[in-house]
């Protein structure tokens, strides 16, 4: 299995983009797609109708970390076995790094994701957060 590592720098405050993550409504509004969220420890979730399931498996509010369970609904993706995924929002002289790990990633599917995070997340949460700061 594979692992993502990610930062990306966010024109907002680091608290502004956690609410965000665990709000579907903001969710929803910062990466333009349909999310329902419940937003608490062993809270599911669900991204882009069902193509993206999940479970929230940790919450800090205090660090701003925030830890899932992700599945992908794609042809050879094991339903037995998620992805992990850790996030942690800390302050930046331009706002905030949000810190990205993704673990348990099948190869295959590695350069996809890569792409997809680019164009279905972080290029939409920087002009979200452009706007509502």
């Amino acid at each position: 299995m594979s692992t993502i590592r990610e930062q990306i720098i966010l024109p907002c405050e680091p608290e502004t983009a956690f609410h965000a993550w665990l709000d579907e409504k903001a969710h929803s509004a910062m990466v333009n797609a349909d999310a329902h969220i419940s937003p608490e420890i062993g809270g599911k979730f669900r991204l882009w109708g069902r193509t993206i399931t999940g479970v929230t498996t940790g919450i800090d509010k205090e660090s701003l970390s925030i830890d899932q369970d992700w599945h992908f609904d794609w042809p050879g993706w094991s339903k037995e076995e998620p992805s992990h995924v850790e996030l942690s929002f800390d302050s930046h002289k331009n706002g905030c790094v949000l810190s990205f790990v993704q673990t348990s990633v099948p190869p295959k599917h590695l350069k996809e994701l890569r792409e997809g995070w680019e164009d279905n997340y972080w290029k939409p949460m920087k002009e979200y957060f452009a706007k509502v700061e």
